[in-house]
């Protein structure tokens, strides 16, 4: 069977691509993506070139995105990416640690 064919009633596979710089979100997110049957993750990038490298290569359905240090390098990464793919998603995501005044009781 051809890349993206598939057989009837299958669900379609989502191809992703993970772009994180921060390690532990990637390894969280990656942990998470890859137990969801109906996706695939096709690549991982830490930094913004090899991210639009491997978007043009992989042509991803969907782009979960860290938001890096600042939203403005973030948003330059998505308008690298949105060059080569204009249709796809791009998710954008921060990770930030919680206050622990927000667990305390």
């Amino acid at each position: 069977m051809a890349e993206g064919e598939r057989l009837a009633g299958e669900a379609p596979t989502i191809r992703v691509v993970l772009v994180a710089h921060d390690d532990r979100l990637r390894a969280e997110a990656r942990d998470a993506l890859v137990t969801m049957p109906d996706v695939r993750l096709i690549g991982e990038a830490v930094e913004a070139t090899a991210a639009v490298v491997l978007c043009a290569i992989g042509k991803p359905d969907v782009v979960v995105m860290e938001a890096h240090s600042t939203w403005e390098e973030a948003s330059s990464i998505a308008r690298r990416i949105r060059r080569i793919r204009p249709s796809t998603p791009i998710i954008t995501c921060r990770s930030s640690p919680l206050p622990a005044l927000l667990f305390d009781q």
